[in-house]
């Protein structure tokens, strides 16, 4: 399915067509050594994409579903238990709407974002299974490559740095020896890091960005410019019209009801139905079901920084009530909701801890991006790694969901997942065409 989505792409939308002509003007080192010292800083993400445009069409759409079935796989590697998840790993990558990647073209995207979630996934499979490492040396190789390709992105640089800093914590709290690997690839985040963000050229890009596309965003402070990470993430997922989230609430809510034991009490599963149901409400059905004005009222944020169209002055900003409070109150609320049926599910053990995060980390790591004028030029494209947070997420529960051996829960689980699949893979093979 992967290659037949790929096999319909041109190659020479927005971004792409410039990188096209790129190796044609100047040679390798030259483009990257411009990139480093004058364009964005990001040498490796767009160093690829230069050499996948100059080079024959089909070595792409080749390669490119390969590194989706890299994402799969290490999703399985790393958070799956059940047999069947190493299905349900590639079946969730298809719930990645493939239309986000023609914001800059298909190659500049998923050379800068795709490939940096692969990269992320790569870069963390020393801490989960370091005797793997011992066995496969040719994965350490593999490992500190990732790890330097993750680190020229923003968005996979914080999330490997986060994480990395937090297991590290965690297992020092725990007076648990940290592999000396692990501490050599935490400093090859930093350094990568270092490099990006002291980039002559990505200082030149957000100089750029600042006065050209986003002329007040300097004016903002340290909150607003959260703020407006916030409110458009959240907007997205909850007054959207995606699949993805929807899914993963109703995992959550099957687990809840069916669960057993003091997890069954009635708050916790109207809670559950509650979540699911806002997702259906102010998401998919959200024309049918709500009044005029209250849809008017969710939908006061979303244009808050989707892109750079959508991007609003601030004197065009007003902090009214209730426009102001009332999706910030739902989007705290149904997030705590999560948090706590993670918690209800998986107990106070480790794994309700690692999925908190993860889920986490994927909601932040878009919400940052409000600190960077460089959002509003991204467009969604900055929602691919949040995508990768909820597919791990939904592998996990859907994986809860074997475990418990109840069949009407499970078989109702895949059912939700391969029709947002084939809904999703639909939509994909649309847009792409």
């Amino acid at each position: 399915m992967l290659f037949l989505l790929h096999v319909g792409m041109s190659l020479d939308l927005s971004d792409d067509g410039i990188f096209q002509n790129v190796l044609n003007e100047k040679s390798l080192l030259a483009h990257m050594r411009e990139l480093y010292f004058q364009v964005n800083g990001k040498v490796l993400p767009d160093t690829m994409a230069a050499v996948f445009t100059h080079l024959n069409p089909w070595l792409f759409k080749v390669i490119n579903p390969l590194v989706f079935v890299c994402i799969a796989y290490c999703i399985n590697w790393l958070f799956g238990e059940a047999k069947q998840n190493t299905v349900l790993g590639c079946a969730v990558v298809l719930l990645l709407p493939f239309s986000f990647l023609t914001s800059a073209g298909y190659v500049a995207t998923d050379t800068n974002y795709v490939w940096c979630a692969a990269a992320v996934l790569v870069s963390l499979i020393p801490l989960k299974d370091a005797e793997a490492l011992k066995r496969h040396k040719l994965m350490y190789l593999v490992c500190v490559l990732s790890t330097i390709y993750a680190g020229n992105q923003e968005q996979s640089a914080a999330v490997l740095l986060a994480v990395y800093a937090l297991v590290i914590i965690a297992r020092l709290i725990r007076k648990e020896k940290v592999n000396a690997f692990v501490w050599f690839l935490l400093s090859v985040i930093v350094v990568s890091m270092f490099l990006l963000w002291m980039a002559p050229g990505h200082q030149n890009r957000t100089l750029s960005y600042s006065i050209f596309r986003t002329p007040d965003f300097k004016m903002l402070s340290f909150a607003q410019k959260l703020f407006r990470g916030f409110t458009s993430t959240m907007a997205y997922f909850i007054a959207g019209r995606d699949l993805l989230w929807p899914l993963l609430c109703f995992l959550l809510m099957l687990l809840v009801v069916c669960n057993e034991g003091i997890n069954q009490s009635i708050a916790a599963k109207a809670s559950s139905i509650m979540l699911f149901g806002s997702s259906i409400t102010f998401g998919i059905l959200q024309d049918i079901l709500l009044p005029a004005k209250v849809n008017e009222l969710f939908h006061y944020y979303p244009t808050w920084g989707w892109s750079m169209w959508d991007y609003r002055p601030i004197d065009a900003i007003t902090y009214t009530v209730p426009r102001f409070y009332f999706p910030i109150i739902v989007s705290i609320i149904l997030l705590g909701l999560v948090y706590l049926e993670f918690f209800w599910i998986f107990g106070r053990g480790g794994t309700s801890l690692v999925l908190s995060l993860v889920f986490s980390a994927g909601l932040a790591t878009r919400m940052v991006m409000g600190l960077s004028p460089t959002l509003y030029g991204s467009s969604f494209r900055t929602f691919i790694f949040s995508y990768i947070s909820l597919m791990i997420c939904v592998v996990k529960l859907q994986g809860k969901l074997v475990e418990k051996q109840r069949k009407i829960p499970m078989y109702a689980g895949y059912i939700s997942i391969f029709l947002s699949v084939v809904y999703t893979y639909l939509l994909s093979y649309r847009s792409i065409l």
